[in-house]
């Protein structure tokens, strides 16, 4: 079941207080009605108390099913664990995404295909926070991924130095993809890309949400 969040305006309600002579009486005007903002529709999978940012995505962006995650070939406890995961790492994507600017994320919106990266060395400090929240969802997540010759896959740092990341991560842009390097279609990735001294790149992205 999809939860709705609401924000209903506080009521004020002003009394009138009229006179005649030594025996005056009091009449209420009716309070205006409240002014209702637009509600947001969260995620299933959305933390119980969503913070500023997250609301803020979730006014953008649609989400993905945890359905997504379920595959065939695993078993039931394999596929709840995948969506158990998902959850976590999909609300801090959120995350970064609701700390763009109202510029960025129109700059995201416009382009074709949906598109918008930043080198994270320019990030703001809140956008990096979030990013490094994004990072140990990450690890927390994949503790117990086993893919023979690939232990980077629990990590993203190591994903990104293993691609050739710099260790201040000043060669890598981070940002959303929505067609560019993704493949096209509805779906938004959290996406990174490492320029090598070549100058050839290389990154990877991962899906959480739909626009």
């Amino acid at each position: 079941m999809k939860l709705v969040w609401r924000v209903v305006g506080t009521i004020g309600i002003a009394s009138l207080v009229a006179s005649a002579g030594c025996g005056g009486k009091t009449s209420r005007q009716p309070a205006p009605p409240a002014a209702q903002k637009p509600s947001v529709r969260l995620p299933e999978w959305a933390p119980k108390n969503p913070s500023a940012e997250f609301l803020r995505a979730a006014r953008v962006l649609k989400p993905l099913p945890l359905d997504f995650m379920k595959s065939p070939g695993r078993t039931d406890a394999e596929n709840a664990a995948r969506m158990k995961g998902a959850a976590i790492t999909w609300a801090s994507a959120y995350e970064f995404f609701g700390t763009l600017s109202d510029k960025q994320i129109e700059r995201f919106l416009q382009a074709k295909p949906k598109y918008l990266v930043i080198p994270i060395k320019q990030l703001t400090q809140k956008q990096r926070a979030a990013l490094d929240g994004y990072f140990e969802a990450w690890r927390q997540t994949h503790k117990a991924v086993v893919l023979p010759g690939h232990p980077e896959l629990r990590d993203c740092l190591l994903m990104l130095y293993k691609r050739g990341a710099k260790r201040d991560l000043s060669n890598v842009v981070a940002g959303f993809d929505a067609g560019k390097e993704a493949g096209g279609g509805h779906v938004v990735s959290i996406c990174f890309q490492v320029t090598k001294p070549d100058g050839k790149t290389d990154g990877f992205v991962n899906a959480f949400a739909q626009i």
